[in-house]
Formats: C-alpha cells, structure tokens, sequence
C-alpha cells in the first residue's frame, strides 16, 4: 500500500545558498504528480533532500510519509519505511551487486527467481546482476537497474529524478509504464521529476506542479506540460 506524501514549508541550502524556499507539495496515496522546471529550479534538490544527500541541508519546514515525520531521520530509516528514489545519475558501487542488495533488503520478500524474472521483463542479462551495482554500465541500463530495483521493492513511495535521461523513446515509455502499472496494482504513491512531457503521457499524473526559484508557482492537469513544451517557462 502506498503512503501519503507531504512536504511543509521546506526550506533548503546547498553550499551555503538557499535554494528551497517554503516549498509545500500534497501527494496522496496512489497518486501520481509531476513537477517541472528550469535548470536550477530545485527540482533535483528536492529529491536529494527527502533522501538526505549529504550537502543537501534542510533548515526548515517538515516531511511526512502519512502521519510518520521523516525530515530528521537518516536515509536508512527513510528507506525501511519504503521510500524509493531512482536518482538522476546513479551511483557506481564496485564490490555490491545488484542481487546482493535486493536478497538482502528488509523491505523485499522476492526469491532470487523472482528476481530473476523481474530482469528478465526488463531485458536485463544475467550477468549484470552479478557485477558491481552500475560499474561500468551505460545510462540506458543504469536506469533499467533502479526500476529493477523498484519492481522488486514495492515502495510505498517512489520517487523519479529524470527517469527520461539516458533512454531511449522506447526504453522510456516502457520503463514509466512499469511505473504506471506497479503504482496502479499496489497504490504506490508517485512524484516523477522531468523536463519533458513524454514521459507524462504514460505516467499520467493526476497534478504536475511548475518550481520556478525554489517553490511552487503552478499547479495543473497535463495540458500544463504540453504549455510548457511551447512557451519554457518566462511567464512563470
């Protein structure tokens, strides 16, 4: 079952600069939102900040998954509360391979075959579950790995920052309608980050939200993000 998503008044400096200013940001559970926005907006910042990057500093305001509040809490007690983040770049770890992280997760109860299959589904060979998380790998299979890595998961909430870089067009609608798919079987709740509607039209958010300077200055259905595609984001 997903979790409510629910973000007050969040303010957050990176080296020093505020880059988040109040933010607020309402996500039920099961629902699906979007934000977009510029570069340097904060979109990336948010995402960093719910899962604690270090350098990412909140000095104000608070984050709630339901009734449970994660702002202080390390990113090992975010994730046991399933709270997912496929991050923009993710990360090399030589030495941990994928199936080495999902057998031994506590917030999965996925055998090894499933696992398997699961990689299968998304054109995953074999051996790339067993090299070093991401070593080596392309930003196409990269990203293939972290929505493996959901599949198995089952989050209460995922959060996507840029699934749509590094895809391909078909790589990319059939990654998001996994999300799609998973989110409308379990109730996971989702807040896919893009500069791009594409992505949209197979997610098919419910709310897509526009952070211009740190903060929320529109709210809309996803006639919003096809404005966007035409006009950038001057008016705003």
């Amino acid at each position: 079952m997903g979790l409510e998503l629910n973000i007050q008044s969040l303010n957050v400096e990176v080296s020093g600069k505020q880059v988040l200013t109040g933010l607020n940001l309402k996500i039920k559970q099961g629902e699906i939102h979007a934000i977009m926005g510029p570069n340097g907006s904060g979109k990336s910042t948010l995402a960093s900040s719910i899962l604690k990057r270090p350098g990412y500093v909140i000095t104000s305001g608070s984050i709630f998954l339901d009734e449970t509040e994660i702002t202080d809490k390390s990113a090992y007690e975010i994730a046991k509360l399933k709270l997912f983040v496929s991050t923009q770049n993710p990360i090399d770890v030589p030495g941990v391979s994928v199936m080495d992280l999902l057998r031994n997760s506590t917030t999965t109860d996925k055998s090894e075959a499933e696992i398997m299959q699961l990689a299968e589904l998304l054109s995953i060979k074999g051996d790339m579950l067993n090299r070093g998380l991401n070593v080596e790998l392309s930003g196409g299979e990269k990203k293939r790995l972290d929505i493996l890595q959901m599949l198995a998961l089952e989050p209460a909430v995922c959060i996507l920052d840029e699934l749509d870089s590094g895809l391909d067009v078909d790589a990319l609608d059939e990654l998001a309608k996994l999300v799609y798919d998973l989110s409308a079987v379990t109730s996971m709740t989702v807040l896919v980050i893009t500069h791009y509607a594409r992505i949209l039209k197979v997610l098919k958010p419910s709310s897509i939200h526009v952070l211009q300077q740190g903060k929320i200055v529109k709210t809309g259905d996803f006639s919003l993000a096809e404005e966007l595609e035409v006009t950038g984001y001057e008016k705003f």
